[in-house]
């Protein structure tokens, strides 16, 4: 099979169109390579600190569940770890692909529910990061810890999650989110982990939130 076949022209230069257009409208949220500001600048904070237990973990692949722009997917495939992003928004997962130049990983467009989990094979790894607020105010505090308790179950070594916690609030958010959230306190959150079985929880940063004036710890949990 010939593999050096291009996609015609016209369609080459739609897609560029299409980026660009995404590029001026989309509010990223992780700084990167294109000289986007993301929402969220800390993104060197927090990895910096995920890489250390990578490193230290001797991760061979990784799970990004809401991978946003690929940049954390970028980041690490460089320390040569498989790594799997799952985006639902249409214009990360575009301009994610877009960035990943060097097929270096791989990006699914899907919506993250705990039918689509289930279908997941195993991961050394996961990072499931300021994804499950979202979840939980979508789908309710039910079915919302379901998915979070088999993205668990999915990881063989360690998992890294970051959420708003019970106090953050945002102009854009609707009641839903506020009503979900009550439990999302770091003394929860480490229960809940704990009695899924975890071996180590760590909280190995707290970092700004797109929302002004809040943090959000960023949990280490090791099984």
């Amino acid at each position: 099979m010939d593999y050096s076949k291009k996609i015609p022209k016209f369609s080459s230069i739609l897609n560029k169109l299409s980026i660009n257009i995404i590029k001026r409208n989309l509010d990223t949220y992780q700084s990167d390579n294109l000289k986007l500001q993301g929402s969220r600048e800390e993104t060197d904070l927090r990895w910096n600190q995920i890489k250390k237990k990578l490193t230290k973990d001797k991760i061979n692949n990784i799970l990004d569940l809401g991978s946003a722009e690929g940049i954390f997917l970028k980041k690490s495939s460089k320390l040569k770890i498989f790594s799997l992003g799952v985006e639902a928004d249409e214009r990360r997962f575009l301009l994610s692909n877009y960035i990943n130049k060097y097929r270096a990983y791989g990006v699914i467009f899907n919506k993250i529910s705990l039918q689509f989990i289930k279908t997941l094979p195993k991961f050394n790894s996961a990072l499931y990061l300021s994804v499950h607020h979202h979840i939980l105010a979508n789908l309710g505090e039910k079915k919302a810890t379901l998915i979070l308790k088999e993205i668990f179950n999915r990881c063989e070594k360690s998992m890294f999650f970051e959420t708003a916690m019970w106090n953050e609030n945002s102009k854009n958010w609707n009641k839903s989110y506020k009503k979900n959230l009550q439990n999302m306190t770091e003394e929860k959150i480490i229960d809940f982990f704990n009695r899924l079985g975890a071996k180590k929880i760590e909280i190995i940063g707290n970092t700004k939130s797109y929302n002004k004036g809040f943090k959000r710890p960023l949990f280490y949990i090791q099984k």
